[in-house]
């Protein structure tokens, strides 16, 4: 998803950016706070699981998915298009505010040009930081990623520690890492790459060059097939 600030976050000392595996995205430009789009559930990542747990809803409720949140008015994709959408009361004194990324429901009144998010679908996955000031707590700050693409660049920025620190966080969140080395041109010895990060074991991972074009072809096809 892309929006504004809404979609970056800070964890520790660094900030990361959440842009979803969303296939479509390979395919269009990326989009603006309120610019339409073709797109559909499936492409979302609707799946048997968020269909059974939305299956109790009747009348007016539809599913969603959250792109961002401007305040207080999240944008919430829908099937071929998007709404904005506040919460329901009983939603904020429970503290559930929704995050980038979740499934919700929404209570879907066209006629009155009223939108309002009545409930939050079980989460699969979630990111998660402390909440200052608050010993032991955690605020959820984007749910339901499935591939995290952690880039790096060969050189003096290679480094095995921070992409530990980085896998660490994306595996509490229960999401698969890839790791990307860009800029492999640049290494004087490219093969020697894979060596550099030996401590990182187990974990996908590409060497490419966004100059040259190599490598990433096979990188999109992974984004756009959302594996």
């Amino acid at each position: 998803m892309y929006c504004n600030d809404a979609d970056h976050k800070t964890l520790g000392d660094r900030t990361v950016t959440f842009y979803m595996d969303l296939g479509f995205f390979m395919r269009y430009s990326p989009p603006e706070c309120g610019q339409n789009l073709p797109v559909s559930l499936e492409t979302m990542g609707w799946d048997d699981g968020f269909a059974s747990a939305f299956a109790k809803y009747t009348g007016p409720c539809i599913p969603g998915r959250v792109a961002c949140r401007q305040r207080t008015l999240w944008e919430i994709f829908i099937e071929g298009g998007f709404v904005h959408a506040g919460i329901s009361g009983a939603l904020r004194r429970l503290g559930r505010l929704p995050v980038v990324g979740d499934f919700v429901v929404v209570l879907h009144q066209p006629d009155t040009g009223s939108d309002t998010i009545v409930d939050i679908l079980p989460r699969k996955t979630t990111f998660t930081r402390g909440v200052p000031g608050v010993d032991g707590a955690n605020q959820v700050i984007a749910a339901n990623i499935n591939t995290v693409f952690i880039v790096t660049a060969a050189g003096p920025d290679l480094n095995s520690r921070l992409l530990e620190r980085y896998l660490a966080i994306v595996h509490a969140s229960g999401a698969q890492p890839v790791i990307l080395i860009n800029k492999a041109d640049l290494s004087p010895d490219p093969a020697s790459l894979p060596a550099e990060i030996t401590p990182v074991p187990l974990v996908s991972r590409s060497f490419i060059s966004a100059r040259l074009q190599r490598g990433v072809f096979p990188v999109s096809i992974r984004i756009s097939c959302r594996e």
